[in-house]
């Protein structure tokens, strides 16, 4: 259970640091760092952990609870839940590296018109 509380934390400081440290690099054409390539990579693999076990936990819940037995697909939940969650996530991020972008376009023209 502890590691699921340090994987969320890890998780929401990523969505929330790692596109603005990318769209940051790769506006300003900077060379990815080695720590920042390995953080990014770390952020990864927590996701791919951290989704299949919410959802198991979940159906682990609804088996428990008699709404729903193994055999009645849990797998499949688990997997199509699973891949819905990264679609969701990837458009967030990149979402956030866009918007970044534009922020520092728009600072940029605005220091220009002066």
């Amino acid at each position: 259970m502890i590691w699921i509380i340090i994987g969320l934390i890890f998780f929401i400081f990523g969505i929330y640091y790692i596109p603005t440290k990318e769209a940051e690099i790769s506006y300003y054409k900077k060379v990815n760092p080695f720590w920042f390539k390995a953080l990014v990579l770390v952020w990864a693999l927590c996701i791919m952990a951290l989704v299949p076990t919410f959802f198991m936990i979940f159906i682990h819940g609804l088996v428990n609870d008699g709404y729903l037995s193994l055999e009645d697909n849990g797998l499949w939940i688990t997997s199509i839940g699973s891949i819905i969650l990264y679609v969701l996530i990837l458009n967030v991020y990149n979402t956030r590296i866009n918007n970044r972008k534009e922020q520092y376009e728009r600072s940029k023209d605005d220091a220009n018109s002066y």
